[in-house]
């Protein structure tokens, strides 16, 4: 017995300085998590530690599982400040098709602009440097103003748009909307304190992909300021909504007669409900387009998405462009950006100035090229998303829609 006695006192003596040890790397642990990083985003554990302390303190696992945890966020790249976090999402690198962020100060990137057929009074355009959103140098302000100060002989409306033309093969146009083309588009639009939209209407358009050939109303794809029953919601509200408007056919071609998408017995016309506007903030929004003239029922692939800031409003299947007599087929869409409201006298009351701006609109093949990260989208039903036609208009209203986009 008494040879095992020491044994006993070193057993004890050893585990009691096991004890103090895993107290002080504990400690240690808590300071070091405790401790500011380097930097926004940065973890603060890094894999070597993890790698150490976990051997140091193998086999007390209910002690060191919450640093188990903070060490696999760590890996991750995620800032570990109490709680797991996820890693921030990396910077997409944009290489569109089409860029109209208005690199380096000018209006280069626009085949339309004040300086070039302007649509517009080339006095309502500006590029300013504030405020712009986040990772952009430069904005357009689009300004109307109130009274006739904004009308411009033989334009309708009061308008200061910016235009990409249409090319004489839609395959080479830079809107890249012509049959068969699937296509991404974004644009960042910010409305300022004090912004008063035209009431009681769906006119307040901010981006037009616009049909063309141009004689027959109305745009394929519109973002509006909807102010009234449109888009299905109430009247009173301010919405950001976007409205798809295509087909006609060899029977009923968009040029034959009727002249609007709105009467035309083979269009269809469909709102993505958008939410109610909010001043003195970017809003990133991105629209996913394939381009077919036809209706699902005769094999069509037509479809428009659209998201803002990061946030699918709606999907919907069905013709995206229009069918045209003299082509003999589908035509072409071409964009526009600014700001295009109906004029006093097609409003009812005299309405303010007042200024949109917009930047970093980009055109490309995929979310990435634009960038870009969406979330994945809830698959498209051939029997959900049916058009929904607006009710019938006041006989003034519906001759203005006629020259609206």
């Amino acid at each position: 017995m008494m040879n095992h006695q020491p044994l006993r006192v070193s057993q004890k003596a050893s585990y009691r300085r096991g004890v103090a040890m895993r107290w002080a790397l504990m400690l240690v642990a808590v300071a070091l998590l405790a401790a500011p990083s380097a930097g926004v985003g940065a973890p603060l554990v890094n894999r070597p530690q993890c790698a150490q302390r976990h051997a140091s303190w193998k086999g007390v696992r209910h002690r060191h599982y919450r640093f188990r945890r903070r060490c696999a966020a760590a890996a991750h790249g995620a800032r570990v400040v109490g709680r797991v976090v996820p890693a921030p999402v990396p910077a997409v690198p944009r290489q569109p098709a089409w860029r109209g962020d208005l690199t380096g100060g000018t209006w280069a990137q626009y085949d339309g602009s004040p300086i070039f057929h302007p649509d517009g009074n080339p006095l309502d355009y500006s590029l300013v440097t504030s405020p712009v959103p986040p990772g952009f140098s430069y904005a357009f302000k689009a300004t109307v103003q109130s009274g006739t100060n904004s009308v411009v002989s033989g334009q309708y409306g009061d308008r200061t748009l910016l235009s990409l033309w249409p090319n004489l093969d839609p395959r080479k146009g830079k809107t890249r909307a012509y049959e068969g083309a699937d296509t991404w588009y974004r644009d960042e639009v910010y409305f300022p304190a004090g912004f008063q939209p035209t009431r009681n209407t769906g006119w307040n358009w901010l981006l037009v992909l616009h049909n063309f050939p141009n004689g027959p109303c109305c745009g394929n794809l519109s973002v509006a300021v909807v102010t009234d029953r449109s888009d299905g919601g109430p009247a009173g509200q301010a919405r950001l909504s976007t409205r798809i408007m295509g087909g006609g056919s060899p029977q009923y071609p968009i040029d034959g007669g009727t002249q609007t998408g709105y009467s035309n017995p083979a269009a269809q016309i469909h709102w993505i409900k958008g939410p109610s506007i909010q001043t003195g903030h970017w809003y990133d929004l991105v629209w996913h387009v394939h381009w077919d003239w036809r209706p699902t029922g005769a094999g069509g692939t037509g479809f428009a998405q659209y998201w803002i800031d990061g946030t699918l409003m709606g999907s919907w299947r069905g013709p995206t462009l229009y069918y045209y007599a003299a082509l003999g087929g589908p035509g072409q869409a071409c964009l526009q950006d600014g700001y295009y409201r109906p004029t006093d006298d097609i409003a009812g009351y005299s309405q303010p100035t007042v200024s949109v701006y917009h930047a970093g609109t980009m055109i490309g093949p995929t979310p990435a090229s634009i960038g870009e990260i969406v979330h994945a989208a809830r698959r498209i039903s051939k029997k959900s998303h049916q058009s929904w036609r607006p009710p019938r208009r006041r006989a003034q209203t519906a001759a203005a829609e006629e020259q609206a986009p």
